[in-house]
């Protein structure tokens, strides 16, 4: 069965900077401690900066925010597992954040509070 295409308008996502490469980041979302307390690793999501980019590439590390359409579709190495991608064009679709202190997350954030 093939998986389809979604497009998510208008989202935002904050994470910190894994790798810039050219043109291409990806930011990891984060991660969470289960039930069991073992770390869970969220997905990450890549960013394709558009060649008018008009703002600031970040360095590895940074912790940014990113808005736009969200695109969720399969692989094309790997058609069973899904990507999300954003393309930016303008500067206020990627912006430097101040990264959160673990002290701000709510004590019972947890996988079932996940969305």
């Amino acid at each position: 069965m093939k998986m389809a295409r979604i497009t998510i308008g208008n989202s935002k996502v904050s994470g910190f900077v894994n790798l810039v490469a050219d043109k291409r980041l990806i930011i990891g979302t984060g991660s969470y401690n289960d039930r069991n307390g073992e770390k869970v690793f969220k997905e990450s999501v890549t960013v394709f900066l558009d060649e008018k980019f008009d703002g600031e590439i970040p360095a590895k590390g940074k912790y940014v925010e990113v808005s736009g359409d969200l695109v969720v579709q399969p692989r094309k190495d790997k058609p069973e597992e899904l990507n999300a991608t954003y393309n930016v064009r303008f500067k206020n679709q990627l912006v430097e954040k101040e990264a959160p202190k673990k002290a701000d997350a709510p004590a019972e954030a947890g996988a079932d509070n996940d969305i």
